[in-house]
C-alpha cells in the first residue's frame, strides 16, 4: 500500500474567495435597495426612494466589504479563515487534522478558473470552503499527490 507523502514545513499562501462568489450577496441586497427605491417612485415618496439608494448602497457595500476581508492562510500545520461577521473582523485557527481529515474538491470547470474547496473535518463539525482561488497554490504546501 502507498503511504502519502510526508507534509514538510512550507511557505504560506493566502487563497480568497473568487469575484464570482461576490456578485449573489451583493446583488440579493441591492435588490432590496431598488425595491424600495421603485417603492418610493411608485407612491411619489421622496424619502422612501432616498432611503431605498441609501440601504441598498450599505448593504451593498457590507458584501464588497466581506468579500474583501474573507482569506485562508494555509500552513502546512494549520488554516487560520479570516472572516467579517456582525460588522467586526474575526479569525479562527484550525489545525490541520492530519491527511485524512482533509479533503479536497474541484471540478472540471473550476481547474479551468483555478478554483476550488477546502473540506475540514474536525471532530465537533465540518467546515467546507468554498471557491478559493488561486487553487494550484495548495501544491506549494501540501504537494501534488497528498490530497488526491
Amino acid at each position: 500500500m502507498r503511504q502519502p507523502a510526508p507534509i514538510v514545513p512550507g511557505p504560506a499562501i493566502t487563497l480568497r474567495r473568487h469575484p464570482l462568489a461576490a456578485l449573489p450577496p451583493i446583488m440579493i441586497r441591492a435588490f432590496i435597495g431598488v425595491f424600495l427605491a421603485a417603492m418610493g417612485i411608485a407612491h411619489s415618496n421622496p424619502i422612501l426612494l432616498m432611503v431605498g439608494i441609501l440601504a441598498g448602497s450599505v448593504m451593498a457595500g457590507y458584501a464588497l466589504h466581506a468579500w474583501r476581508v474573507y482569506a485562508v492562510s494555509v500552513r502546512y500545520d494549520r488554516i487560520l479563515v479570516r472572516q467579517l461577521r456582525r460588522g467586526r473582523i474575526q479569525q479562527d485557527l484550525y489545525p490541520i487534522p492530519g491527511l485524512r481529515g482533509l479533503m479536497r474538491r474541484q471540478s472540471i470547470l473550476s481547474q479551468a478558473f483555478d478554483l476550488g474547496t477546502i473540506i475540514i473535518h474536525l471532530p465537533d463539525r465540518t467546515l467546507r470552503l468554498t471557491m478559493l482561488t488561486p487553487y494550484s497554490a495548495i501544491a506549494t504546501v501540501f504537494g501534488f499527490d497528498c490530497l488526491r
